[in-house]
């Protein structure tokens, strides 16, 4: 008899587990996620996150219904974040599904950029200079054009 109660809870357990989340999309500031729903049902779930650093401690955000999926916003660029799901129903919470794998933002563009340009002031704030480079063979001078190459890129 005690062997089927275990059984119980245990499928009782997961049928109010979400899924792993994974990342449908993630640019430099945010990251787009979705999971499995669980069986029960929930009139929301609470996300939680943090930077797998090691230090970093974990911050949560809500979905606005029971949709599986989120948009995190105003996250850190170039930072490997790691998250977990949990529903809500009423005042209770359901315990928390399993932590996603890692999960990386790209490089922000402006940081992208910096790394084309000179630096010619390391005091705070630091100044950089873009460099640029004109095309001349794109120039036009009755529309009063020209083609400006960022960057060490060489122009035939």
């Amino acid at each position: 008899m005690i062997f089927c109660v275990y059984i119980s809870k245990v499928s009782s357990y997961f049928q109010k587990v979400p899924g792993k989340p994974v990342a449908q999309e993630t640019t430099s500031n945010s990251i787009t996620l979705c999971w499995d729903k669980p069986l029960a049902n929930f009139d929301c779930f609470q996300v939680r996150y943090k930077q797998n650093d090691g230090v970093s401690k974990w911050k949560s955000v809500d979905t606005e219904d029971s949709s599986n999926h989120i948009t995190i916003k105003e996250i850190m660029a170039d930072t490997v974040y790691v998250f977990q799901v949990r529903g809500k129903f009423d005042d209770l919470e359901g315990p928390y599904g399993p932590i996603s794998d890692d999960i990386t933002t790209p490089e922000s563009p402006s940081a992208g950029l910096l790394k084309g340009c000179l630096c010619i002031s390391k005091k705070n704030p630091k100044i950089y200079r873009i460099l640029l480079r004109e095309n001349r063979k794109a120039r036009n001078d009755t529309a009063r054009t020209k083609q400006l190459i960022l960057g060490l890129s060489n122009i035939d």
